[in-house]
């Protein structure tokens, strides 16, 4: 999987970087250039996926893939605007430019995107549609994945996955189980039945 190089190292460093991202986006830049052309490959590069935080515990770590970072950054940067607004513009941009990409989709799997799920139904099943399309790519990379400390497997942590296919209908003893023969497409057709592999 590819991930911005910015998003990589500790996270006082990628907070840093992140902060001018935020303020780039309010100044008109779409997501698609933040990048600017600079990946790591997570086959060759080490460190663990975090989706969340930042936790105290996990900021002193070195090298890291700061996923949830453009985030937090993001929350801060628009901090001073009426939450609707912001809501509807920056987060609404966000979340449609994460079901095109898989760096930018884990950005949004903490707890800085359940505000927007939770207030705007009507991107709960495109949410879950991305997670069901980037989902091969998103669990080749195992026990990599944390908001903490102890680097887990991605469903096995709670994210926003889990969240919008509660809200959808499946059941919540079922979002906390391990996922079913199948996989996560197995367990989103229960409530989006016209799911495809892709």
């Amino acid at each position: 999987m590819k991930i911005p190089s910015f998003l990589y190292g500790p996270y006082s460093k990628v907070k840093s970087v992140c902060r001018r991202k935020a303020k780039d986006l309010r100044r008109g830049a779409s997501f698609t250039d933040l990048p600017a052309d600079q990946w790591l490959d997570t086959a060759t590069t080490p460190g663990a996926i975090v989706v969340d935080g930042p936790a105290r515990s996990f900021s002193r770590q070195t090298e890291q893939f700061c996923c949830f970072a453009l985030a937090v950054a993001i929350s801060e940067e628009w901090e001073s605007v009426p939450w609707v607004e912001e809501r509807d513009t920056i987060w609404a941009a966000y979340h449609e430019a994460a079901m095109l990409e898989p760096w930018l989709f884990l950005g949004l799997l903490g707890q800085r995107s359940v505000s927007f799920l939770d207030q705007r139904p009507e991107w709960l099943a495109p949410f879950a549609r991305a997670a069901v399309k980037f989902w091969p790519l998103l669990a080749a990379e195992g026990v990599r994945y944390t908001m903490i400390v102890e680097p887990k497997d991605l469903w096995s942590l709670p994210t926003n996955i889990g969240f919008a296919l509660a809200r959808l209908g499946v059941s919540v003893e079922k979002v906390r189980a391990p996922l079913p023969p199948g996989g996560l497409i197995t367990l989103a057709r229960e409530v989006l039945p016209d799911l495809k592999e892709e």
